[in-house]
């Protein structure tokens, strides 16, 4: 553990080292959706939107069999935008509010060093 005063004190640090588990990925979020599931804890899935792409496309098929170029007008298409959910995430409401306030955090330093780098000091909050 970590360093200690005497050997009848608890420890004055401790280390913690962190670690990637090995399904690990990153990627981009554009927001959140989600609420509190029925046991009190909150559930939420970051998503990102895309155009909407297309369920089926139909090719020519060639004299030789081979695949050819696709027939536009038969392209089958969802409507409307995709939200893709890339990650699920259910926390205690402590987590939920520690993790707020980290975000809320880095949002406050962000705009910060933004103001500072374009001289607009009145922005700094």
């Amino acid at each position: 553990m970590g360093n200690q005063n005497d050997k009848h004190r608890m420890p004055i640090d401790l280390r913690i080292e962190f670690k990637k588990d090995d399904n690990y990925s990153s990627f981009f979020a554009e927001g959140a959706f989600g609420g509190i599931t029925p046991s009190g804890l909150i559930h939420f899935d970051l998503y990102c939107d895309q155009g909407a792409v297309p369920s089926a496309v139909h090719h020519q098929i060639d004299q030789a069999g081979a695949v050819g170029p696709e027939i536009e007008s038969k392209r089958e298409m969802h409507p409307g935008l995709v939200r893709l959910l890339k990650a699920g995430i259910t926390m205690p409401p402590p987590a939920a509010e520690a993790l707020a306030r980290w975000l809320q955090d880095k949002v406050d330093l962000l705009k910060k060093q933004q103001a500072e780098e374009s001289g607009d000091e009145s922005s700094i909050s």
